[in-house]
């Protein structure tokens, strides 16, 4: 099964956070390994962007670009029109980021890496944490 990862969730992981739910750090060490496919939507990286410039977690966001870049089992998915198009047809009433996170997932038939409340209530995905 392919993943999508919330920001939270890939910010935990890459900086060894133990706030990381056990199904998540699974995913994402056997994305590592080379085993999983996990997407990452171009929104979550403007969003782990704003936190680092912020000084909101230990991490290089120039540190996380590149360990992203060098694993073969990271995708980095484009905010383009295809989001946006999936993003409209859900009726669920998400905060814009987590919106596009769903529908990035939806297109993908993936399931979300994250503990995120609304998203988790929405029941619009399958959730991993």
């Amino acid at each position: 099964m392919p993943y999508v990862v919330d920001t939270h969730a890939l910010a935990w992981h890459f900086a060894n956070s133990p706030s990381l739910g056990n199904a998540a750090r699974r995913v994402l060490s056997r994305a590592d390994s080379g085993i999983e496919i996990v997407y990452v939507p171009s929104i979550v990286l403007g969003e782990l962007m704003h936190i680092c410039a912020r000084g909101r977690t230990s991490l290089s966001f120039a540190d996380t670009l590149s360990r992203i870049e060098s694993g073969d089992n990271y995708h980095v998915i484009p905010l383009d029109l295809a989001v946006i198009n999936a993003a409209s047809a859900i009726q669920s009433p998400l905060e814009m980021h987590d919106l596009f996170i769903v529908a990035t997932a939806k297109m993908l038939n993936a399931a979300v890496i994250t503990k995120d409340a609304q998203i988790v209530a929405s029941g619009e995905v399958t959730v991993v944490w």
